[in-house]
């Protein structure tokens, strides 16, 4: 799939971090849908048909290991790609998975914040 034809869900509560996701992605012309908690991005999941979802884990309302719980065991959403964006370091996000028990297949990977241009468009590019 050609990265101009993706949909991308940036789910993150800080509009900076959308903001700079979403500049960022544009410039690549991909067609990027926007939630500030995972409650409003599973909203937006039932109307809009998404590729990808760039998923931070500290939000408000409904956070990304609860997000991702929720999408885990629902059949509609195994076709996902879900990359988490994150301040929180790469171990203690698999560990909290663990301890949680959440399995989520459609996690496709990790990005540590700040934000690295060419780590992001890797991973995108891949999905």
């Amino acid at each position: 799939m050609d990265i101009k034809s993706k949909v991308i869900l940036i789910v993150d509560d800080e509009s900076m971090n959308r903001f700079i996701l979403n500049k960022i992605l544009s410039a690549n012309d991909v067609q990027t849908i926007e939630a500030c908690n995972g409650k409003e991005a599973l909203e937006l999941l039932s109307v809009h048909d998404v590729d990808i979802i760039l998923l931070d884990l500290n939000m408000p309302v409904l956070d990304g290991y609860m997000f991702l719980e929720k999408v885990s065991t629902d059949p509609r959403y195994l076709h996902l790609s879900i990359l988490v964006v994150s301040a929180t370091t790469r171990g203690i996000f698999y560990q909290k998975l663990q301890e949680k028990g959440i399995n989520a297949p459609q996690l496709k990977g990790f990005i540590e914040k700040p934000i690295n241009i060419d780590d992001l468009k890797r991973h995108v590019n891949q999905y």
